[in-house]
């Protein structure tokens, strides 16, 4: 019976210089029903003005994405709502309306994300058999983009492995849990797609 919260947003409330054509994300304490959300997220400015755009929701990181249908107005100040209508799993509610704001700056962001560090490092050795593998981005990612079919990994002979992808908005950081421990004294290599955006849309190089 316990209420879902709001535990990240990008942009984060009171930033300032936002991209005019960035999406606006919100990730959840927990699974959320998917239904509840297109209503319950919106987005205004300047003033009451609503945005309008569609509402997504990508379940392995319960992080809702809502995308506005056109660019955001410059140099203004841009509200994002989710109101108790934001239902869990279970029917819980928001136990109150949770409302973030930013100001856009006057372009667009243009420039491709990256990869700024993976843990194993690359040609790492001695990697313990049950490691989960991570990679960090230099910016907020839309996680829709990211899955096992833009992060993958392959063993001897590019055996492909199977494992689940997620992807934290804290830390920026995508993780792939393989089903069974790799296997010993052997080579792996990951691969991270240019199907992998940023809020922006924009691809790896």
């Amino acid at each position: 019976t316990a209420a879902p919260n709001v535990i990240f947003t990008s942009p984060a409330n009171a930033a300032t210089g936002v991209a005019i054509n960035q999406k606006i994300a919100a990730t959840f304490s927990e699974g959320m029903n998917p239904s509840s959300l297109d209503a319950a997220f919106t987005v205004t400015g300047p003033g009451a003005t609503s945005v309008t755009g569609t509402v997504a929701y990508d379940v392995p990181s319960n992080i809702a994405t809502f995308t506005p249908a056109a660019n955001l107005a410059t140099n203004t100040a841009v509200t994002a709502t989710l109101t108790t209508g934001a239902r869990d799993l279970d029917g819980n509610g928001l136990a109150s309306n949770f409302t973030w704001s930013f100001t856009t700056g006057a372009t667009a962001d243009t420039t491709a994300p990256t990869v700024v560090s993976t843990n194993p490092a690359d040609t790492a050795t001695g990697v313990p058999i049950n490691k989960k593998v991570t990679a960090t981005f230099s910016e907020a990612m839309d996680s829709s983009t990211i899955s096992a079919a833009s992060l993958t990994m392959v063993g001897p002979g590019a055996t492909p492995v199977s494992g689940n992808v997620t992807y934290a908005a804290v830390g920026t950081t995508a993780t792939f849990t393989p089903v069974s421990n790799f296997a010993a004294n052997t080579a792996y290599t990951a691969t991270i797609t240019t199907a992998v955006r940023d809020l922006a849309s924009n691809a790896l190089a």
